[in-house]
């Protein structure tokens, strides 16, 4: 039993950590492990069983449940309101809202709710969920899954434009005075600056299709984007290998696709189902690398816009926003999958692409050059008659599992995907 129990405290040892050594509560825990020369989990875990066992028996429990929901959180907004962080912020404003609700019902069910055995060690449990800092906390899924989704949609909050319904205030803005943080890169802090709103998109779904199944772009860095996607509501879907590919692809259940090249294409029928796929309005995001890594990309490319990939250029430099600055070497210029991003990680090993005919160049357009001055991200956004999907083509698909937290990258590659879905087709920036 003793061995059980160890057990269990080493799952939750490390998380316990990672949510005490941060905020407010860790001045608090510093001074009771110095009076204890206890362990900050250890603390926690006694002092949550004590008083799990009070809420379910013990005299005033209600009162103890919500001191313990009105005390740290308190203490937490005024900590956030000085640190001046957007995101905890609202984090602390959701919580208030869902808090001051309980209160409500609890008052206008006061005799019932008494009745409950447990019912206080389960809104207790529920507040500390609300609390967690973190996408996993109570307060960022119920407003990214149930507030967000549904209150706003019956409330009429939302507006029916759909630039304004589905993208932030700074859609289509890389140069953002006045925002609340910046990070180390000169990039805008806080999800509110980036182009899609959270939870927005649950109606789009993903195929992430990993072609290059190399052991660097393990489960675990795809992990990362899976995770940022779905903030914004997106449902994604991660396979790897050309035949599990092809099989999501066929089954028309996505309408955003993503391919991550490879070095060899063994299935032909595979540029036949991207050319059908993006022909009938699915978008797609490519990634390609250093050659020989820009198959089936380059294929795909060169059948749908007389463009191959060629190129080993070793990069790793920050490109930085320059107004009409697109076709300067390590500069991006306007457009809107760059929100809130005015220096962005180009990749380590790049290629770019090859243009056959002159106006293939304002096909696929560049939006971005790398430090070498050739191409290294470009676009194509259909005209609003035809039924092809948007696109966007990446030539460094190291940035998937090379930095990812560094210069603008995740912000990036949600944008694009955001931008992707197109719901702004008929909308202008």
């Amino acid at each position: 039993m003793a061995g059980l129990f160890m057990d269990i405290f080493r799952k939750i040892e490390a998380p316990l950590k990672s949510c005490t050594c941060s905020g407010p509560i860790n001045w608090y825990l510093g001074i009771v492990q110095q009076i204890t020369r206890l362990k900050r989990e250890q603390i926690i875990i006694s002092t949550l069983g004590i008083v799990a066992i009070y809420l379910i028996f013990g005299w005033r429990n209600d009162f103890v449940c919500n001191f313990i929901g009105f005390f740290y959180p308190t203490f937490a907004s005024l900590w956030t309101v000085e640190s001046k962080v957007t995101n905890e912020r609202t984090q602390w404003l959701v919580y208030w809202v869902i808090y001051t609700s309980l209160s409500l019902i609890e008052y206008s069910r006061y005799t019932f709710i008494h009745t409950l055995t447990g019912y206080w060690l389960v809104k207790c449990i529920f507040l500390i969920w609300l609390m967690l800092p973190g996408q996993n906390s109570g307060t960022h899924i119920i407003y990214g899954r149930i507030i967000n989704r549904f209150l706003f949609q019956i409330l009429q909050l939302r507006k029916t434009n759909p630039k304004t319904r589905f993208y932030n205030e700074f859609a289509g803005k890389s140069n953002i005075e006045k925002a609340d943080m910046y990070d180390k890169y000169g990039n805008p802090e806080g999800r509110a600056y980036d182009l899609g709103r959270d939870g927005s998109f649950t109606e789009y779904a993903i195929l992430i299709g990993q072609l290059y199944i190399e052991s660097e772009l393990s489960d675990e860095a795809m992990q990362k984007p899976t995770d940022a996607l779905k903030v914004k509501g997106f449902q994604v879907k991660h396979v790897k290998g050309e035949v599990a590919f092809l099989s999501e692809l066929r089954s028309k259940r996505y309408q955003i696709v993503w391919v991550i090249s490879t070095n060899n294409t063994a299935d032909a029928t595979l540029i036949s189902a991207l050319t059908e796929f993006h022909s009938t309005g699915g978008g797609i995001f490519l990634f390609a690398d250093n050659v020989p890594y820009i198959s089936p990309v380059s294929e795909f490319l060169n059948k749908t816009f007389g463009v191959t990939l060629a190129g080993d250029f070793y990069g790793q430099q920050t490109l930085t926003y320059k107004e009409n600055g697109h076709l300067s070497a390590g500069n991006f210029g306007q457009h809107a999958i760059f929100t809130g991003i005015k220096n962005l990680f180009e990749g380590v090993t790049i290629c770019h692409p090859v243009h056959s005919t002159a106006a293939s160049t304002g096909v696929l357009i560049t939006v971005a050059t790398a430090t070498d001055g050739n191409p290294s991200i470009s676009v194509y956004d259909p005209p609003t008659t035809s039924t092809e999907g948007r696109l966007c083509l990446d030539c460094g698909f190291t940035k998937l599992f090379i930095n990812w937290n560094d210069a603008g990258t995740e912000r990036y590659i949600v944008n694009v995907s955001c931008w992707l879905a197109g719901i702004d087709r008929h909308n202008t920036f």
